[in-house]
Parts: structure tokens; C-alpha cells; sequence
């Protein structure tokens, strides 16, 4: 679960911790909040982001936030109230949904560096936490959780280096019509950041091991087979692949013909780093990305 806020202490005040208290004491990972600060006048502004698993064990009780100010510790319970019940269901629901792609998965490894074809091998299992490619026998582990497709050659070739940054946004209503209406097929949400929803259709390929990802890889180097996907989400991705032209065909390449594509980037938007920031595009060149794919329904 991602907790999220800010909290602001009086000039001249010394903050000593910020935490959630789970049932144990978790420091938050603290972040700047500039927009806060503008507004609040001369208080000292801290915001925090931090992703608390939900286990049995903080499931049982309450959680509340901890802010520690000269001395004296502040506690407010936090609008959560996690479940066991709710564990076993997001579980379920993972397992149904890896069962389901596993089938679908295609090796990413690229052949001959990032111009040439991936290797595209089928991905057999070997035990319960390796699969293997059927063509180059390269071996990616898995867990209850997620595919890791995402070995140390693929995330160089890409530009992916560990950030601490949390992405995390919903779906707009686009996004969400595009998701109801295949329920009955697969959409891939590729580059989905944390998501709070959990739906048994949407795969969810991130570079970041969240809860709510899926698989572990990256959009230049999609491991899917060709036309698994009824649709695919890129929401805000685009500008921060270092190829967006490589990405943008490996998402012709995973939707079916006749699918849809559903993709949004920034145009005026300062830098933001997740690790990276390469591009901002006008909407004529969004379209110029997929024009060989799809025929444009809307543009704006």
C-alpha cells in the first residue's frame, strides 16, 4: 500500500522522525512537496512516500502516523484498514493472472543489439522460481508475485537505473473505459506504475517491483508474443524511454490488429526523472510514433 502526504512543523522546530506505525515503527522515505511550501508561508514542509506491504501481521490492527517534533511524538490513525480477507483476494488474484500470461511470455534478450530482434524465444518453466528460453536458454526468475524479465543486459541497453522515485497514479476515464470494455480479454498497462486497483485482465509491466506489477521489463523490449494483448495502456512512459520509436513498435507489435492504443505524453512539462526524462512531444509527434500501426481515432 502507498502511503502518501506531507506534514509541516512551526519555524525554529526540530523534526526527529517520521514513521508508520504498522504494528512496528517504519521510517517513511521523505520527499520534497515545493507545491506545499508555496502555499503554507514559513512552516517547515516534509512529504513522505513509502510503499508498506500488507502481511497478516499488519493486517491485525490499526495503522497510525508517527511525527516526532522537539521532543514530543505526535500519532494520527491513518484512513486504512487492511485485511486479511483482502490479502488472500489481491493473492488470488495475482496467481490467476500470472497463470494466465505465463503462456503468452516470449524471451526479451536482445539478439543483436538495440536495433536487431529480440530473441522472442518461448519461456518454459524450469522449476517453481526459474523459467527458460526454448532458443537461447537464457533463465529469468519468478516469484508469487511477478515475471522478472528484466535482466542486467536489457535494463543497460534501456537506460534503467534504480530510482526511489514512486510512480503512482489512477486511470483516467479513458484509460477506464479501455479496461471495462475487455473485461473479457487482456490490456497491458505498460508502464503502470503503482496501482491501487488490482483488475485480473490488466497485466501490469513496470521496471519497479510494486505490489501491482506484474512483470518486470521495459517497453523498447516487450516479452510478449506477437498480438497477445486486446489493448494497451502508455500513459506518461513515453518521455522517459530513451527509444521511443523502438517502444512505440513493440506496442504495434503486442497488440492484436484490430486492438486498441492508448497512449499520452507531456508536450510543456519541467523535467522529471524516473530515473530519466529524454522527451516531451507535441500530439503530431505522439502520432508520428504510431501512424504505421493505427489508424487515429483521437488526437489532442
Amino acid at each position: 500500500m502507498l502511503v502518501r502526504g506531507w506534514v509541516a512543523i512551526p519555524p525554529g522546530s526540530e523534526r526527529q522522525g517520521l514513521f508508520v506505525d504498522t504494528g512496528e515503527l517504519r521510517p517513511l522515505e521523505l520527499v520534497q512537496r515545493a507545491e506545499v511550501e508555496a502555499g503554507i508561508g514559513d512552516w517547515q514542509v516534509t512529504g513522505y512516500q513509502t510503499i508498506v506491504p500488507i502481511t497478516p501481521e499488519t493486517a491485525a490492527g490499526t495503522w497510525s502516523l508517527v511525527l516526532r517534533v522537539d521532543g514530543r511524538e505526535y500519532r494520527e490513525q491513518l484512513p486504512v484498514q487492511p485485511s486479511a480477507t483482502a490479502l488472500d483476494e489481491f493473492r488470488a488474484i495475482k496467481r490467476k493472472k500470472l497463470d494466465r500470461i505465463e503462456p503468452l511470455l516470449r524471451c526479451p534478450r536482445p539478439a543483436s543489439g538495440t536495433a536487431g530482434d529480440d530473441c522472442g524465444g518461448k519461456l518454459t518453466r524450469v522449476d517453481s522460481m526459474t523459467l527458460e528460453c526454448t532458443r537461447c536458454r537464457r533463465r529469468y526468475p519468478t516469484t508469487d508475485e511477478h515475471f522478472n524479465l528484466l535482466p542486467a543486459d536489457v535494463a543497460a541497453v534501456s537506460g534503467i537505473e534504480h530510482t526511489d522515485n514512486i510512480s503512482s497514479w489512477g486511470h483516467d476515464p479513458v484509460a477506464s473505459d479501455i479496461i471495462d470494455g475487455h473485461a473479457d480479454g487482456l490490456v497491458l498497462d505498460a508502464g503502470s506504475g503503482f496501482q491501487s486497483t488490482i483488475h485480473e485482465h490488466v497485466v501490469n509491466l513496470e521496471v519497479v517491483e510494486y505490489p501491482s506489477t506484474d512483470v518486470l521489463s521495459v517497453g523498447e523490449h516487450l516479452p510478449f508474443a506477437d498480438g497477445t494483448f486486446d489493448a494497451a495502456l502508455s500513459l506518461n512512459v513515453l518521455e522517459h524511454v530513451r527509444d521511443p520509436f523502438r517502444c512505440a513498435r513493440e506496442l504495434a507489435r503486442v497488440v492484436r490488429p484490430g486492438g486498441k492504443l492508448y497512449a499520452s505524453t507531456p508536450f510543456l512539462q519541467p523535467y522529471h526523472g524516473y530515473p530519466h526524462h529524454y522527451y516531451n512531444m507535441t500530439a503530431s509527434g505522439l502520432q508520428n510514433l504510431f501512424d504505421d500501426a493505427f489508424e487515429v481515432e483521437q488526437l489532442a
